[in-house]
C-alpha cells in the first residue's frame, strides 16, 4: 500500500490495522465472504488510510492532519480537561509523542485484547467525527490513569502509558463520550 502512495515512508503498526481488518473479515459465519477477506481487507484498509494517510508522510508531520498536529491536538485536548497531569506529564519530562504516537498509528490496536480492538472500532467507525473520536478516547485513557500518574515518575509515568492496563472499553467509550 505504502509503494502506491508517494510520500508514505512511515509503515510501522500497519500491520496491526490490516491484522485487525483480516480477522474480523475472515471469521465472517458467511463462507462465501470469509473467502474474500483478504481482497476485502486490502479495500477496507485502503479506505481506512486514505483518512489516516497524512500521519504516516514525513512532510505532513506538523500540519493539523500530520501525525505532530493530531499530537498536539490531543495534549491541547488534555490540558483543557486535565491541566494538573497535563503539567505533571510536561514536569516529568514526557512528551505526548512518547506514548500518542504509537495509540494514533494503529488505532489503539496495541493497547487492547482483539476482541476489545473490535468494540473500540465499531464505535469509531460508526462515529461522524473520526478524529474527534480518536483524540477524546485518547485522552479519556490518560485522565482514567490520572491518579497513577500523578504519584509516578518519568520511569513509571511512560510505563504506565505505553501499556494501558487493561479495562472496560464500554466504560472507556462512555468516559469518552460523557468528555466528548
Amino acid at each position: 500500500w505504502a509503494k502506491l502512495n508517494k510520500g508514505v515512508r512511515y509503515v510501522q503498526g500497519m500491520n496491526e490495522i490490516v491484522a485487525t481488518l483480516y480477522f474480523v473479515l475472515a471469521n465472517d459465519s458467511n463462507e462465501e465472504w470469509a473467502c474474500e477477506a483478504e481482497a476485502d481487507t486490502y479495500f477496507l484498509f485502503n479506505t481506512l488510510m486514505v483518512e489516516m494517510r497524512d500521519i504516516f508522510v514525513p512532510d505532513l508531520d506538523h500540519a493539523d492532519t500530520g501525525i505532530q498536529g493530531r499530537i498536539s491536538s490531543m495534549i491541547a485536548l488534555l490540558s483543557l480537561h486535565d491541566p494538573e497531569v497535563r503539567c505533571h506529564l510536561d514536569d516529568c519530562g514526557i512528551d505526548g509523542s512518547f506514548y500518542s504516537i504509537r495509540w494514533l498509528t494503529t488505532l489503539l490496536s496495541r493497547e487492547f485484547i482483539l476482541p476489545d480492538t473490535i468494540r473500540l472500532w465499531d464505535s469509531m467507525f460508526a462515529s461522524t467525527h473520526k478524529d474527534n473520536f480518536m483524540r477524546y478516547v485518547c485522552v479519556t485513557i490518560v485522565i482514567l490513569m490520572r491518579e497513577e500518574l500523578l504519584r509516578s515518575d518519568f520511569g513509571t509515568c511512560l510505563r504506565l502509558l505505553q501499556a494501558f492496563p487493561p479495562t472496560d472499553v464500554d466504560r472507556l467509550l462512555e468516559a469518552s463520550r460523557a468528555l466528548w
